[in-house]
């Protein structure tokens, strides 16, 4: 079993290092990893993690969503390194969308949907239209802390991004996934949210790792599925 905690670190010169840490089993031994540096935050943000990693959560309605802001950047991060299933690469792609999308240029390629949580991103989407297509959008990223997984906040966050893609006239929106086990969890949520497998490329990440795409129409026709 894995879970996760704050710990605060003394520090002989200097204050004490506030770290985000995960205690798990390797056989018959329990050992502790590092996932982030807290250090920085702010003490109210610290404070709000550490309710959340004890399970005091109230469910969805407390969440508040809005668009992407600079300070994201670093919450995005490290709420990536909580998930535990994304590679060091994967994280740094997802990043640059986010650096893409905060340049002051006014491209519009990468939308964002920020999910908050008494001042803490505890999720976020990202997705952005499909050029040279009529409405149709791909979900590039969406990704919830663990802490607040199984109340609701992937639905709530999976809803507002939808609304947000039919209000700019999308009507299908496509999420692309890997088939290992460790994405099993995101094969799940898209099929109970609605979302129908299109297809299927074997080997397309790398041996063994096939390519799914997921489709939903934000209309009352349905899409054909293709059996997993």
């Amino acid at each position: 079993m894995v879970s996760m905690y704050v710990a605060t670190v003394p520090n002989r010169s200097s204050p004490p290092a506030i770290l985000l840490r995960e205690s798990y089993r390797e056989g018959a031994r329990v050992k502790s990893r590092t996932l982030a540096n807290l250090t920085k935050w702010a003490p109210a943000k610290i404070e709000a993690l550490r309710r959340l990693l004890h399970g005091e959560f109230a469910g969805p309605g407390r969440v508040e969503f809005r668009p992407l802001v600079p300070s994201d950047r670093v919450a995005i991060r490290d709420l990536l390194v909580r998930c535990g299933n994304f590679r060091p690469d994967e994280m740094d792609v997802a990043i640059e969308l986010v650096d893409e999308s905060l340049q002051p240029t006014g491209v519009e390629d990468y939308h964002f949907v920020i999910a908050v949580l008494d001042g803490c991103v505890v999720g976020y989407s990202c997705f952005g239209p499909v050029p040279l297509t009529d409405g149709v959008w791909d979900l590039y990223w969406i990704a919830v802390d663990p802490a607040v997984q199984g109340h609701g906040v992937g639905g709530s966050l999976q809803a507002a991004t939808e609304r947000h893609i039919r209000s700019a006239g999308g009507r299908l929106v496509l999420a692309e996934t890997s088939s290992l086990p460790s994405y099993e969890s995101a094969r799940t949520f898209y099929l109970h949210k609605g979302y129908q497998l299109l297809e299927r490329i074997a080997d397309f990440y790398r041996p063994g790792d096939d390519r799914l795409t997921f489709g939903k129409r934000l209309e009352a026709t349905k899409l054909v599925p293709k059996s997993l």
